[in-house]
């Protein structure tokens, strides 16, 4: 399965390609830049991301280390596939993000994309909290068991449309 670019792609599957992406600015607090006071889970060490459109537009777009050798994420809008996602956002992470109402959130979800795209997944459970004024994110877990680590976006759009 592929969930993140040049760290994992290149380096756990063969063959996997990471061009193809434009490097279009998200414009975050002037710079483009967002801050992530303690990395994203599993990569602490990479603090510094840039939210970046997909050579084919929407819905995804690419989560992206600043650093050359850093990890590239697909993310989505859990409002594309899921319009009532409203994830519970703890104070201590409100506070973090510099965030006085969790309306003023940009909220993104990771996703994970198999050989079979109809197989994609998205984290509800992860999601990527960004307070886009200050350029400050932080990846929220929630410990509660009301949301999926792996919610399967193309399942969730069709029980939707019925």
């Amino acid at each position: 399965m592929v969930s993140v670019g040049r760290v994992a792609m290149t380096d756990r599957i063969p063959g996997a390609k990471t061009t193809g992406a434009q490097r279009l600015l998200a414009g975050r607090a002037g710079t483009g830049v967002i801050e992530f006071v303690e990395g994203l889970l599993g990569f602490p060490e990479f603090r510094s991301y840039r939210i970046e459109e997909t050579a084919s537009g929407r819905p995804f777009k690419w989560l992206r280390a600043v650093d050359e050798d850093g990890p590239e994420f697909a993310v989505l809008d859990p409002r594309y596939f899921r319009p009532d996602y409203s994830p519970p956002l703890p104070a201590e992470d409100l506070r973090a993000l510099r965030l006085d109402d969790p309306g003023q959130a940009e909220v993104y979800v990771l996703v994970t994309v198999p050989d079979d795209p109809a197989e994609m997944t998205a984290n509800l459970r992860g999601p990527v909290v960004i307070n886009g004024r200050l350029g400050v994110g932080k990846q929220v877990v929630l410990l509660s068991g009301e949301f999926s680590a792996r919610c399967r976006i193309l399942d969730e759009m069709r029980s939707r449309a019925v």
